[in-house]
């Protein structure tokens, strides 16, 4: 399963936000954490340049920061279900997507909400980003009910047309794999126009902006793709190299993502658009999540045995080094494993 959130992100060169289980908040590019809020139930993270930080999650819960994550005003928006994504090109235009199939858009850091028209009714938003107020890209996938009926449906007919019965489940699941595609869409216009991209027979999990016309969007299975939008028409190109995560962009020729199954660490491109990939191993564990502040700065989540450790790297992704160490902890009763602070 794709990591869709962005789960580490930094305000400013040296302060830093991770989510895992709660927010927490590094004044030393990522050395040492204090926890800042302590619900679990915010899955999603956003920080600006400058101090502006956004956290949302389950049942509409919202929670902004104007001072780089040091106080937070929390609030519960209403809205369908959770809150998936947060995309915002600056604190005055925030969006937000939902399990419900909703999309928000706030024009004044997040008091005032209004809900903007969906190009497809019957589908979920996985991920989004927004590079200019009102330009938003989505990536959708059909809920899970249609798929099912329509796997159902098309399982059916191949059944009838077949005289033998043998090897009906794997029938089954090729036809839902088949249904479960995901689309993606472009408006620059808060949701009045919509531009629809015709997507490999993949699943894509999740988006990186890459300029104010491309995204990268991450296949699971099949590395990435850059979507490029141009006279109306978005036009893609395969940047595959092999199982991924999840990924961050600075431009089309600096994108870095994150590998798993045998492959437990980094795929970077730097030169050529995503032509030709390096490898570059951080541990022997999955990585989360990368977050590239710019050309050279970054930092990278990996899940380890022993809980969540961030690593960072000051050369563009080509060396790595370990910046925290985790140790199991007492929070709320119950223990767990987590970021902690040296001086908690």
């Amino acid at each position: 399963m794709a990591n869709i959130h962005r789960r580490i992100s930094f305000a400013r060169d040296n302060v830093g936000l991770v989510l895992h289980s709660a927010v927490w908040r590094s004044v030393d590019s990522g050395i040492s954490w204090s926890k800042v809020l302590e619900d679990e139930r915010y899955s999603a993270l956003l920080a600006l340049p400058g101090d502006f930080v956004v956290a949302a999650g389950e049942e509409g819960r919202f929670a902004i920061s104007h001072n780089a994550g040091e106080t937070w005003n929390e609030s519960r928006l209403a809205v369908n279900g959770d809150i998936t994504a947060i995309a915002a090109p600056d604190p005055s235009n925030i969006t937000v997507s939902t399990t419900g199939g909703q999309v928000l858009v706030s024009t004044d850091q997040g008091t005032v909400w209004t809900e903007i028209p969906m190009p497809c009714r019957d589908f979920d938003v996985d991920d989004l980003e927004s590079r200019e107020p009102g330009q938003i890209w989505l990536l959708q996938r059909p809920r899970e009910e249609a798929v099912r009926t329509a796997a159902y449906y098309l399982w059916l007919s191949r059944q009838k047309a077949a005289a033998a019965k043998n090897n009906e489940q794997a029938d089954w699941f090729t036809a839902r794999e088949r249904l479960l595609t995901r689309s993606l869409h472009y408006t620059p216009d808060f949701g009045r126009r919509w531009i629809a991209a015709e997507m490999p027979a993949c699943t894509f999990d999740g988006l990186r902006r890459i300029g104010d016309d491309e995204v990268v969007a991450l296949s699971s299975g099949h590395g990435c793709v850059s979507a490029r939008l141009g006279d109306d028409c978005i036009t893609l190109s395969h940047m595959a190299a092999g199982s991924g995560w999840c990924c961050d962009a600075i431009a089309r020729n600096s994108i870095c993502y994150a590998g798993y199954s045998h492959s437990a660490g980094l795929f970077a491109t730097t030169h050529d658009a995503g032509m030709t990939w390096h490898e570059v191993q951080i541990s022997d564990n999955g990585v989360t999540d990368v977050f590239f502040k710019d050309d050279l700065r970054g930092w990278a989540l990996v899940g380890s045995y022993g809980g969540t450790m961030v690593w960072g790297t000051s050369n563009g992704g080509l060396t790595w080094s370990r910046l925290t160490q985790p140790r199991l902890v007492q929070w709320g009763g119950r223990r767990f494993k987590g970021l902690t602070s040296p001086f908690a």
